[in-house]
């Protein structure tokens, strides 16, 4: 009896958890929205390039506020459904083309790299279409913060699942901190992080030049 009571207060402590995250989460989208409509009134009237210039900053925090919103929120409805033993729903999704669209995304916001999809076979995979792009987009995303001249995503079809890495030419991931990579929105550097604007969303930055993701395929 005391086990299932610690059991079933674990249980309320977590869902209650996930239910605040999601609320605030949707509650700081209202006013992040108020404040890019204020910068962007701000911008429309001056035309003194300092002040521009640090609006546009501004608009760039907004941007990344609401990025690592969106992805608290996806984080929140991942952990919901492991929690609750929903089943992800599956499809059959065409790599490379994936890839592209990821490369479409990243490429205008990332000018002074190059971005590309290795020659390489067509592959199907079945999965979560939005979460293992979302997967990917994180990765190539953290890549091009620190790749210093091209990000390179190569697809790899090998017996019972497919590999996706991605490569970049940055400086990589220390070895004693590669672990830390898989916790949720660690840091690996504060500094640099700071620096680059960098974050660690689930995603995979580099590790000796490469950083690799593995799916299971499913037959």
């Amino acid at each position: 009896m005391a086990f299932n009571g610690m059991a079933n207060q674990v249980q309320s402590l977590l869902r209650g958890q996930q239910e605040m995250i999601r609320a605030v989460s949707h509650e700081l989208r209202t006013p992040v929205a108020r404040i890019r409509f204020a910068v962007q009134m701000v911008e429309d009237m001056t035309d003194q390039p300092a002040i521009r210039r640090q609006l546009q900053g501004i608009d760039a925090d907004i941007a990344e506020l609401d990025e690592l919103v969106d992805e608290i929120l996806t984080y929140a409805r991942l952990d919901s459904e492991t929690f609750n033993g929903a089943e992800l729903e599956t499809a059959l999704v065409e790599c490379r083309a994936m890839a592209e669209r990821v490369i479409d995304t990243l490429s205008p916001l990332h000018e002074e790299l190059t971005l590309r999809l290795a020659p390489g076979p067509e592959i199907e995979l079945l999965a979560e279409p939005r979460y293992l792009q979302r997967a990917l987009q994180n990765l190539v995303g953290n890549a091009c913060r620190h790749g210093k001249s091209q990000v390179v995503i190569q697809l790899w079809d090998e017996p019972n699942l497919v590999r996706i890495d991605v490569e970049d030419d940055g400086p990589g991931i220390p070895p004693e901190a590669r672990a830390d990579i898989f916790k949720p929105f660690a840091r690996l550097d504060d500094s640099r992080a700071r620096s680059s604007g960098g974050l660690r969303v689930r995603a995979i930055d580099r590790a000796e030049n490469h950083g690799r993701a593995w799916w299971q395929r499913y037959h």
